[in-house]
């Protein structure tokens, strides 16, 4: 019960309840609640880009061992499900971006190194940054997007940082040789100057420049990743990085989108992830019409209070919807 895991080829971990299963909760209510979310966050000038991780083995069908078929795994119909998120997505006309194809044709790259971790369930560097090639080709054909004046990124490589996963801690427990540790070439996005040309744009941001807000979960969270970073490379535009590692589906999201910082200065694009395995209609409808109600700006309606005593105002709201 404490392993709930697979070994695949050439050491490629697979979990059987995340990586493995082929249901995974997406409704049409959930479809509905994002078209939802995507048209409020228009009308004030912010495009919504969601984008669904895919599972490892949706992106490494190669590598899932044969006795996943044990556990009812079948590779096609994973990348069908996936890719039906998408289209249903795109019909409701909120912006979905595929990155599972582009992923699974790109899986590794010429060190050798996958789209994700063998011991661990987040994307590598190289993962990342298909990724973030593929969302970028996606905001170029936004009409967001005609009037962005691009910034130069380039890429440089670091030296990465240990990076613990507690995912390869359990497994080693259980492993009689040593596994492949989580790490990987590791990159940054440096910003190029401004040429001459550029006008009063300034070059450390502000003004009128268009920016990205990063919402998410620990994929966008991993320096070792540097998800966002690849997203300004390949987009052209500064990326600030709200995501939160453990937050689950929500807790990125409704820390970002019901701050004063939001709603004083909102991004062009909202690019929001999440893995395909979390449910986004857990919790019903509450955080949903927080969501949309932060995104319309309609937070800032006045409500009558009166003092009760020292520690205790009350407010009627039975007038309110």
């Amino acid at each position: 019960s404490e392993l709930q895991m697979i070994e695949g080829k050439d050491g490629m971990f697979f979990r059987i309840l995340a990586d493995l299963r082929l249901q995974h909760a997406f409704t049409d209510q959930t479809v509905d609640n994002l078209a939802a979310m995507a048209k409020a966050l228009e009308k004030n000038g912010t495009t919504l880009i969601y984008v669904p991780i895919p599972t490892k083995s949706q992106v490494l069908p190669e590598l899932v061992p044969a006795r996943a078929s044990l556990y009812g795994f079948d590779a096609n119909i994973a990348a069908e499900i996936y890719d039906d998120v998408v289209r249903r997505l795109e019909d409701k006309g909120v912006a979905a971006v595929d990155i599972a194809t582009p992923m699974r044709v790109n899986s590794r790259n010429q060190f050798g190194e996958y789209a994700f971790f063998q011991a661990d369930f987040h994307w590598t560097a190289h993962g990342a940054g298909i990724a973030a090639k593929a969302i970028a080709d996606e905001i170029k054909t936004l009409p967001a997007y005609e009037d962005v004046k691009p910034v130069g990124f380039s890429m440089q490589e670091v030296k990465p940082e240990p990076e613990y996963s507690s995912m390869r801690e359990l497994l080693q427990k259980h492993c009689v040789t040593h596994l492949p540790t989580v790490t990987a070439h590791s990159y940054q996005a440096v910003r190029e100057e401004a040429s001459a040309d550029a006008g009063s744009m300034d070059i450390f941001g502000g003004g009128d420049e268009a920016t990205i807000a990063l919402i998410g979960t620990s994929y966008s969270d991993k320096p070792i990743s540097n998800f966002a970073g690849y997203l300004e490379h390949w987009t052209g535009i500064p990326v600030d990085n709200y995501s939160i590692s453990g937050g689950n589906q929500f807790g990125s999201i409704l820390s970002y989108i019901t701050s004063r910082e939001f709603q004083e200065q909102r991004p062009r694009f909202m690019i929001w992830e999440n893995p395909i395995y979390n449910n986004l209609g857990q919790f019903g409808a509450a955080p949903w019409a927080e969501i949309v109600a932060a995104a319309l700006g309609d937070c800032g309606t006045a409500v009558g209070v009166k003092p009760v005593d020292e520690k205790t105002v009350a407010g009627d709201l039975s007038s309110l919807k």
